[in-house]
């Protein structure tokens, strides 16, 4: 990856960030019995109403409402019976945490498992050193981070 498209990629981080931000604040719950119901509910509308306005039977809107709650709905059908309701689909991947924290918690297990078996190969060659410095560790953490190593997403 070029340094160039590297950069393109901190800078979208940073944008995403100030976007999704907003939403984890929002913190929004599914009601128990779905969104398609609720909202169903909440507009006086019927599952004969709703199915005729979606071009799906009844039986089959009630189906769907169950699947929701199961989570085995598709977007495809949600974003159907959104527009059936009235209403916008909004889709979003919410990260738990900062996407800097999740890359700089995955290079510090990274090179802490490295300092482990340079720790143990130096202690079976009866050699002293293998921890790593605090400020070694920073380094090495931003130069994974920053160069997006490949080895951030291998599992082992």
């Amino acid at each position: 990856m070029t340094t160039e498209k590297k950069r393109h990629l901190g800078a979208e981080r940073e944008a995403y960030e100030k976007i999704l931000g907003s939403l984890k604040e929002l913190n929004l719950k599914s009601p128990k019995r779905g969104w398609i119901k609720a909202i169903r509910e909440m507009l006086g509308m019927s599952l004969s109403q709703l199915g005729h306005r979606s071009g799906l039977d009844p039986s089959t809107i009630n189906r769907l409402e169950s699947n929701e709650i199961k989570d085995t709905i598709t977007l495809h059908t949600l974003k159907k019976l959104a527009d059936s309701l009235e209403c916008n689909l909004v889709y979003a991947l919410v990260p738990k945490t900062r996407f800097i924290d999740t890359l700089g918690e995955r290079a510090e297990k990274i090179i802490k498992g490295e300092a482990k078996r340079a720790e143990h190969t130096m202690a079976l060659e009866d050699q002293g050193g293998g921890e790593i410095s605090s400020s070694k560790l920073a380094i090495r953490k931003a130069m994974l981070v920053n160069a997006l190593d490949k080895r951030l997403w291998e599992e082992k």
